[in-house]
């Protein structure tokens, strides 16, 4: 059988959390057009639970998570690896110093969500994620570029967000989202025409629909963009 060079093989720095992890590959599966396992994508996943948590990096200057994850991304490229993706979106707070010391492209989730929210036409965006992502403007700064505005929650329905995230999805606990619904309204009320699940553990939470709002799932949007950039055909759905 000859090797297709067009189909680059994928690569998954996970861990963060493994939930993610395996939904995100679970999702490259769902959204590949293929009849038969010698048709779905070569993908190799480092599942390094070790790598120091994002939010707390970012809000008390504690270990940098960038260098775990670098040293994720180079075991991966001695794999062969040619496409690399990060199931975390507060992660990406320091995408521009990850890229700059692998060698393969690491697709930027954050901006392929920007850039889903221009397509769609929305002008404001509510963002839903961790208070590092939150509270660095993540999301905001690349939305800026296509000229849509972020609107975040305020402290309290930051806090429950963080309590849906930590205390609930990762903590493996039973999801309360309806904690949210005062939130969501207070976003909407701001001109949140959508609101973006812009923590990969969200999905395990809030489905698009929910409360009567739409949702922009990041780790849906990562998964399609992966398919493609890695030479492979969307499914039809």
């Amino acid at each position: 059988m000859s090797i297709d060079t067009n189909k680059k093989t994928v690569g998954i720095i996970g861990g963060m959390g493994p939930g993610a992890t395996a939904l995100l590959f679970q999702k490259l599966i769902d959204y590949t057009d293929a009849k038969s396992d010698a048709e779905h994508m070569h993908i190799i996943i480092d599942n390094n639970t070790a790598i120091p948590d994002r939010t707390t990096a970012i809000l008390n200057g504690e270990k940098t998570p960038a260098l775990y994850i670098v040293e994720s991304g180079k075991k991966l490229e001695m794999c062969g690896v040619e496409l690399l993706l990060i199931p975390c979106n507060t992660s990406h707070y320091f995408y521009d110093d990850i890229q700059e010391q692998l060698s393969v492209p690491v697709v930027n989730m954050i901006a392929e969500t920007a850039k889903v929210c221009l397509n769609n036409g929305y002008t404001k965006v509510g963002v839903l994620a961790t208070t590092g992502t939150c509270n660095t403007d993540t999301y905001g700064r690349e939305l800026n570029k296509f000229g849509v505005e972020a609107v975040y929650p305020d402290a309290e329905g930051q806090k429950r967000v963080m309590e849906i995230i930590y205390d609930q999805v990762k903590a493996g606990r039973k999801i309360n989202v309806q904690i949210l619904d005062q939130t969501l309204k207070k976003m909407a009320s701001k001109g949140a025409q959508a609101f973006i699940l812009g923590c990969t553990e969200l999905p395990f939470a809030i489905k698009n629909g929910d409360f009567g709002y739409h949702f922009l799932d990041s780790l849906d949007i990562l998964a399609k963009r992966a398919v493609e950039m890695s030479g492979y055909h969307l499914k039809k759905s």
